[in-house]
């Protein structure tokens, strides 16, 4: 019995206290026990009064500061726990981040341009990367060759061409046929 009590009595408390009810509706709610709460809730009411309290404004202002400070190194803690989670993984320590960045720029260029070399390589003429593989040959050969390598990349290319020729044939792509036997011959 005397447990309820005790807690009937901490839930008008809290009624009164946290949410503003006032000690009739408490007491309206509990009409068995009205005769031991009344007084008791009518200390508290008056306990409550007689000791409110209101922080200053420098307090608050001293709060708020120290509240920021506390947060402030707490961001910064989480920050450099992350630092070093990651440093591993991106930072060497002796290359700097714009190194790293151009480094990984170039090789995403360079595997690009392979792919895009690669894919080029069966295409036929009409077709959207055939330009490229044309540009390829092209550009093998301006490099500084012997006359001996030149002239064997120049019938490789010539049985490619011989080849585009043939599966243009078989897919009756005749339009594209003509160009291609009249493509001026390069040194």
């Amino acid at each position: 019995m005397k447990e309820r009590f005790d807690q009937i009595l901490d839930e008008c408390i809290d009624r009164i206290l946290l949410r503003g009810e006032t000690v009739e509706s408490c007491l309206a709610r509990f009409p068995d026990y009205r005769a031991e709460l009344a007084p008791e809730l009518r200390l508290v009411m008056e306990a409550a009064g007689s000791v409110a309290f209101t922080p200053s404004a420098g307090a608050k202002e001293r709060g708020r500061r120290r509240l920021k400070a506390g947060l402030g190194s707490l961001q910064k803690e989480q920050r450099g726990a992350r630092w070093q989670t990651l440093r591993p993984f991106w930072d060497t320590g002796w290359l700097p981040r714009w190194a790293l960045a151009s480094l990984a720029l170039s090789i995403t260029l360079l595997v690009g341009a392979t792919a895009t070399a690669w894919a080029s390589s069966d295409s036929l003429p009409g077709e959207r990367l055939y330009p490229i593989k044309l540009a390829i040959e092209q550009s093998r050969l301006v490099l500084p060759l012997s006359q001996e390598s030149k002239a064997i990349l120049h019938l490789s290319y010539a049985d490619r061409r011989t080849q585009e020729i043939v599966a243009l044939m078989r897919s009756e792509n005749t339009p594209l046929l003509q160009p291609t036997l009249e493509r001026p011959k390069r040194t």
